[in-house]
């Protein structure tokens, strides 16, 4: 008997006098086995309750399942769409449940998930009568044994392959093929690192038929993340599916269906701001305590320099993590602007100890330096200047006004009190105003006196000068150094300002 496809009708077995009888498509085994029968019934005539199961050979009686897959795998080529007319569409539906992310790779752009994926499709070829077979409605079979719809990632990262075969598949008596088993994909994601680590990233994963056109096979799906699984670094706050029609050059004119699921996922940030926002918000901080290291200590330009190159190496780190593309992190921008105001400061306090070591040796300080900068600027940042050089005062003028010396070396007193480095009851120099050639000796050790003091004055205020302008240096050094350090203050405030409004 034959349908209406012109394709034989599966028949349940039967038994006659005991024995199993069966109709339809049998193998050659199964021929032999009934013939064997037949011939013991003639033989034997009275033997009616015997069952194959316990015949000589061992031969058992096969079960309904057993049954159902020889009848429906006999003359099934798994190469051909199971369909009787070949203008019939066959309708894939495709269930994605994304149930952990396994990696985000950020420097190749790379996904890899854990998904839970079901397919199911119409399957013309395996559909029977459960009556026929004790009510089986359902049976389960390896998926290499039928037609598959060789469904694959598009938009695969590693080597392409087809995961649906090696798996089970559970088809139902009207012919519904329903496959299912978790996969591992890898898959491309363009990973947009702006707002790293507070980004969020869309991946996409494309899923269709290769070589099956849309005219034979129509391919839809739907999302699930309701198994999802933090790895605690990704959350995923969405997943959707979408249904396309696309048309490619290498078949142009040929309509191709495909479904594309949108995985959204958003980055955890506490592991990130710990190990890389946290170390480089406390180096530029730390970095301002530069202009507070007094100049004599000797450490200023070496602790700056430190911080400059711990810095560096966090910046070596996140560029290693991070794709190398020309779209450069806020977390990445953030630390260059601060290698860049290291670098400033680095640059201020050497000028600061150039300033703060210039003195009398060099020059003088220019006079738009001490106007604008020691009086004006130092006033607003709070230091004393002195507006005029402490002069000698007249009593210590007197010493050197109480005797003059002529051009004939001649000494002579002057009218005023006598010197108090020479002391009236003085038993070995008496003043008089009647002096004796006998005492020419002491002049002329007093005018010798005259001229080692003269000297020491000088030394004196010469070494005095130097100390006031090594004092200004000294003090322009400093407030250029709380200049700079306004200034830097100013410009990370800036900076951060500006990253945080442009994130």
């Amino acid at each position: 008997m034959k349908n209406k496809w012109n394709r034989p009708i599966v028949m349940a077995p039967h038994k006659y006098n005991g024995k199993l009888l069966t109709t339809g498509l049998c193998k050659p085994s199964t021929l032999i086995l009934l013939g064997v029968v037949l011939m013991s019934e003639a033989c034997g005539g009275t033997q009616t309750n015997t069952r194959p199961s316990t015949f000589a050979t061992g031969i058992r009686e096969r079960t309904n399942a057993e049954q159902l897959l020889i009848d429906l795998l006999t003359g099934y080529n798994p190469l051909l769409r199971p369909v009787y007319n070949d203008s019939t569409t066959t309708d894939v539906e495709m269930l994605l449940l994304v149930s952990q992310i396994l990696n985000m790779d950020e420097r190749y752009q790379k996904l890899n998930i854990n998904a839970w994926v079901t397919l199911i499709w119409h399957d013309e070829f395996l559909v029977w009568d459960p009556e026929r077979y004790g009510g089986l409605k359902g049976i389960k079979l390896s998926s290499n044994q039928i037609w598959l719809p060789q469904v694959i990632l598009y938009n695969n990262a590693e080597e392409y392959e087809n995961f649906l075969e090696d798996h089970i598949v559970k088809i139902d008596n009207n012919g519904t093929v329903l496959w299912a088993a978790p996969v591992v994909f890898h898959s491309n994601c363009q990973v947009n690192v702006r707002n790293f680590p507070f980004d969020k990233q869309m991946c996409e994963l494309k899923f269709g038929p290769w070589q099956y056109s849309g005219a034979e096979i129509n391919i839809s799906g739907k999302g699930d993340n309701s198994v999802f699984t933090t790895d605690g670094e990704w959350d995923m706050v969405g997943l959707t599916a979408q249904s396309n029609i696309e048309y490619y050059p290498d078949d142009p004119g040929v309509p191709y269906t495909d479904v594309t699921y949108n995985v959204s996922l958003r980055r955890r940030p506490l592991f990130h701001i710990i190990n890389l926002l946290l170390p480089c918000g406390l180096l530029t901080i730390g970095s301002m305590l530069v202009f507070f290291l007094p100049v004599d200590s000797g450490e200023k330009l070496s602790f700056g320099i430190t911080i400059l190159l711990s810095l560096t190496v966090f910046l070596l780190l996140l560029a290693e993590s991070m794709p190398p593309s020309s779209v450069i992190p806020l977390v990445g921008q953030f630390y260059a602007i601060s290698v860049v105001l290291v670098t400033l400061s680095v640059t201020a306090s050497t000028v600061v100890v150039n300033l703060h070591h210039s003195g009398p040796t060099r020059s003088k300080v220019p006079r738009w330096a001490r106007k604008w900068i020691i009086h004006r600027l130092g006033s607003l940042f709070g230091f004393k200047v002195k507006t005029k050089t402490e002069q000698p005062s007249k009593e210590k003028m007197k010493v050197f006004k109480t005797y003059k010396v002529n051009l004939n070396d001649n000494f002579r007193p002057l009218d005023s009190p006598p010197s108090p480095l020479l002391p009236r009851n003085s038993p070995d120099v008496k003043f008089s105003a009647n002096r004796s050639q006998s005492q020419a000796p002491c002049h002329t050790d007093l005018k010798l006196i005259y001229k080692e003091l003269k000297q020491i004055r000088a030394y004196f205020d010469n070494k005095s000068t130097e100390d006031d302008e090594r004092h200004e240096w000294h003090l322009l050094a400093t407030i250029v150094d709380r200049f700079c350090l306004v200034i830097y203050a100013v410009f990370i405030a800036i900076c951060s300002a500006m990253i945080t409004v442009l994130g």
